[in-house]
């Protein structure tokens, strides 16, 4: 017996197998001791601490894209936010891109396109 699924259900459905594979992953992660070498993490907080301090006029060569340490620059150093609520923010952001690459797989397809889109996203 084939059931249809509605778009709100596989939003939903795609929203949170996204959320719980994100945050299983990263405090998996955050626990190992390779997080404490990641070379990038601190490139990317220094970043962000020359954007919280100085503005856009920083002192340093950018290396990176911008975007990601303005991001923490205003969710980490701004607002106060610990590393495990940044985490979760993120995780949380990533999985409704999730339900946003769903939606437009089941415009462009159909749901069975749109199930699978968002969960391998």
């Amino acid at each position: 017996m084939k059931q249809d699924l509605s778009k709100r259900t596989v939003a939903v459905g795609v929203f949170v197998a996204a959320l719980v594979v994100r945050l299983f992953h990263c405090f998996e992660v955050f626990d190992s001791p390779l997080i404490s070498t990641c070379t990038d993490y601190r490139q990317f907080m220094a970043y962000a601490r020359d954007l919280h301090g100085h503005g856009f006029f920083m002192s340093k060569e950018i290396l990176f894209n911008l975007l990601y340490p303005l991001y923490l620059s205003v969710f980490r150093l701004s607002l106060g936010l610990s590393l495990e609520t940044l985490i979760l923010f993120q995780s949380v952001l990533d999985a409704l891109s999730a339900v946003i690459v769903a939606a437009i797989a089941m415009k462009v397809a159909d749901v069975r396109a749109g199930v699978a889109a968002g969960i391998v996203y």
